[in-house]
């Protein structure tokens, strides 16, 4: 016949208890190690549609980090979800009595460097951008 008094049942359960907490803190700390990092980008990036120009804001300090000249007018901007690149399209030329139309751009800035890196051609007077959750 078994027996089992109080002090061992007792023992047992801070037992239990113990191997589940730690077991819990293990599980907690692998997912923290594989999960995928969630963290807000440093800069945002404003269009200046009248100067031609791309402003580099760094959400830290609220302080404008560079200026990126553009040769259009831009209107719109998007940044691809791995913080690498800003599609960036452009509007007419500006809204002085000499309107120049854009040439149908979109410009691709390099957000290491804030240059732009390559033009894409596309219709006509392109307004808004918009970047899947998958693109590279």
């Amino acid at each position: 016949m078994a027996y089992a008094d109080q002090n061992s049942i007792n023992v047992t359960m801070r037992w239990l208890i113990a191997c589940r907490f730690r077991f819990g803190s293990l599980v907690i700390l692998v997912m923290g190690i594989f999960s995928s990092p969630c963290w807000a980008q440093p800069f945002a990036y404003i269009t200046n549609f009248q100067s031609r120009t791309v402003s580099v804001i760094d959400t830290a300090t609220n302080t404008v980090a560079a200026t990126i000249p553009l040769g259009f007018g831009p209107v719109g901007a998007a940044v691809t979800p791995n913080g690498k690149r800003v599609y960036v399209t452009h509007g007419r030329g500006d809204w002085s009595s000499e309107v120049t139309l854009a040439p149908n751009l979109v410009s691709v800035i390099d957000t290491i460097t804030n240059s732009v890196v390559t033009t894409v051609t596309v219709g006509d007077q392109p307004v808004d951008v918009a970047i899947t959750p998958n693109a590279i």
